[in-house]
């Protein structure tokens, strides 16, 4: 904790990285074990830019027992030429919730389970698409595996992938001020259900 690199983890203190084409990280999740979630986009071979997950060791090696070799890149949904992947939670089920926005200028949900595989019991077919999002940019799971999306508004998903109507206005809270002109960079459900969130 001096600040130096740690040279024991990965090759000389940088986690391999699997060859994703044009990739980018944004989001991580530590286990209490020491594995370690990574969460971004890349190029998918299906030529647009996919949301992807990478889990560690806690060495700092890729845990080739997660996805396909130790990664999943997420292609269940259609019609959507390109994704940022912002955030990622872990539920206390162990589920894997990501999120971030289309460019169509949506929010988008996945949920993978702890293996990697696309969990398709949630959502339609492993994902959600919610056009009241221009792009999510933070996740929070609550004790009952409700998770918590914020982004230009707040929405609540409960743990089968549906929008949560009893919360806030029919599922969405609009953030104080100007209608539109905010994003909630990080929300954080704290263990007596309420919510606090960092915006601009």
């Amino acid at each position: 904790n001096n600040g130096s690199f740690d040279l024991t983890f990965g090759t000389s203190g940088v986690g391999e990285f699997p060859s994703l084409s044009s990739s980018r990280g944004h989001g991580l999740h530590v286990y209490p074990d020491g594995k370690i979630l990574v969460n971004g986009a890349c190029y998918h071979n299906d030529g647009f830019e996919r949301p992807y997950v990478i889990r560690y060791l806690a060495n700092g090696n890729v845990d080739t027992t997660f996805g396909n070799q130790g990664y999943t890149i997420v292609t269940n949904v259609d019609s959507w030429d390109g994704f940022d992947c912002r955030d990622i939670v872990v539920n206390n089920d162990g589920k894997i919730i990501i999120g971030g926005g289309t460019s169509e200028l949506a929010g988008f949900i996945s949920r993978l389970n702890s293996d990697g595989s696309i969990d398709t019991n949630y959502g339609n077919n492993g994902s959600v698409i919610d056009p009241e999002f221009e792009v999510i940019y933070s996740i929070s799971a609550g004790p009952d595996n409700k998770t918590y999306h914020g982004g230009n508004v707040i929405a609540c998903y409960d743990n089968d992938g549906n929008l949560d109507t009893g919360f806030a206005a029919g599922g969405y809270l609009e953030l104080p001020g100007n209608p539109g002109y905010h994003a909630a960079l990080k929300i954080f459900v704290q263990p007596d259900n309420k919510i606090a969130v960092a915006y601009i």
